[in-house]
């Protein structure tokens, strides 16, 4: 490991293919080796330590402390991804030592596996400093280089100042001390540099790699189901065809709604039910409400011959007036006094009176003579008006149930108590 901090340039001394390289059992072949010249880099030099030369970690091979040089092995795989096979004698590279652990690392972390190679397109002064653009041989590697992120360029770490991801290329700049410590600036341009992108973002793709196909297996469904969520969205709000058509409206038979009488077709009426009030009327007994209703019903017979309610006789009324029917008729008239009667239902005269003529039921328009008071005789039922013809029971039984208030006898089920408000 490296930090990108070049202790020194060195000189290339030789760069040559030998046929006698010894293998590990024991044949020979052929490889390359390079020869180079540095003083500081051999100060605790050996066999076997790693040695960074323009940012390619090599294997030192042989050192010759006199000579103050170092061989060291040039790969396949080194050549073809460096430009060490356009090296010539007397040609600069930078040189750097392995890091010490726990020594302060003044760069970044840079291993000496170059990723590929660059081409400075431009070099352009700015004051003291000197700014370079590199134009990437390897595209594929644009992905790792982000503006004011790390870059290792001929082994010296450097930070990346703009990039160009259409281009494909990037910039950085050398202050005065670096420009003097380092082989970069010797360059002219179109000259290769070896590159090394920041290795942490290698590692951060190759722990995501795993999880890619997965996100993108997730982001599927996610798009499958939206679509699938839209379509059942606009088809709930389109109507269909058989709700955007307008239904017919349906006319009444007239025979089914109509009554006919006397070959008259009669329209058929509007049921208007008796107003819900349990309020006690201004007489102590039917709500004024209640009257109006019982009008307007007696009204509606006359005109017509029909009713326009349309009253439910509970079982208990009707086996009253069965039993009213079944028994012998008898009728018990008792001679009572307005004063009597007026004692019975209230203080402020005859309800039953006041009903009659609010009516048109009494035939009696002349006022009562005040008589002696006597003492009120108890009497089951009080018969004003004769008993009406069985033809008009059923309209009667429509009127039965009347509400009863303080001060007035409970006569709701008795046909004989009760004034006919038809008659």
């Amino acid at each position: 490991m490296f930090t990108g901090i070049v202790e020194e340039m060195g000189v290339v001394q030789a760069l040559v293919e030998r046929d006698d390289m010894v293998l590990w059992d024991g044949s020979t072949g052929r490889g390359t080796e390079l020869t180079v010249q540095g003083n500081v880099v051999l100060d605790g030099a050996y066999l076997g330590c790693s040695i960074c030369v323009s940012g390619v970690c090599l294997t030192a091979t042989a050192l010759d402390p006199i000579q103050k040089t170092f061989k060291v092995g040039l790969a396949p795989e080194t050549l073809r991804k460096t430009y060490f096979s356009s090296l010539r004698p007397g040609q600069a590279v930078n040189l750097e030592r392995a890091s010490e652990i726990g020594g302060r690392n003044s760069g970044h972390f840079v291993q000496g596996h170059v990723d590929g190679t660059g081409t400075i397109v431009r070099k352009q002064p700015d004051q003291d400093s000197l700014a370079i653009t590199i134009q990437l041989d390897n595209p594929d590697l644009i992905k790792y280089i982000v503006p004011k992120g790390f870059i290792a360029i001929d082994g010296t770490s450097l930070t990346v100042v703009d990039v160009d991801t259409v281009a494909k290329t990037f910039s950085f700049m050398l202050i005065e001390y670096t420009q003097k410590k380092i082989i970069i600036p010797q360059k002219q341009v179109g000259e290769k540099v070896n590159l090394e992108v920041d290795v942490l973002g290698k590692y951060s793709e190759t722990a995501l790699a795993a999880l890619i196909p997965r996100l993108e297996a997730l982001e599927a469904k996610v798009e499958s189901l939206e679509r699938t969520l839209a379509g059942s969205v606009v088809s709930s709000s389109t109507p269909s065809m058989q709700q955007q058509q307008p239904q017919p409206q349906q006319q009444p038979s007239p025979t089914s709604d109509s009554t006919i009488r006397a070959g008259t077709m009669v329209p058929p009426k509007t049921y208007r039910p008796p107003p819900k009030s349990t309020a006690i009327g201004p007489m102590g007994g039917v709500p004024r409400a209640t009257s109006s209703y019982l009008q307007n019903e007696a009204e509606e017979f006359r005109r017509t011959g029909s009713s326009m309610a349309r009253p439910v006789i509970s079982q208990q009324q009707q086996q009253q007036e069965e039993a009213v029917r079944s028994a012998p008729t008898t009728t018990t008239t008792t001679t009572t006094s307005p004063q009597a009667v007026a004692s019975t239902t209230g203080t402020n005269g005859s309800y039953l009176n006041q009903l009659e003529k609010q009516q048109g039921n009494s035939n009696d328009t002349t006022p009562q003579t005040p008589q002696q008071q006597q003492p009120q005789q108890p009497s089951k039922s009080v018969t004003l008006n004769p008993e009406p013809p069985a033809a008009d029971a059923a309209q009667r039984r429509r009127f039965s149930s009347v509400p009863t208030g303080k001060g007035v006898p409970n006569t709701a089920h008795s046909q004989e108590s009760l004034p006919d408000p038809l008659l």
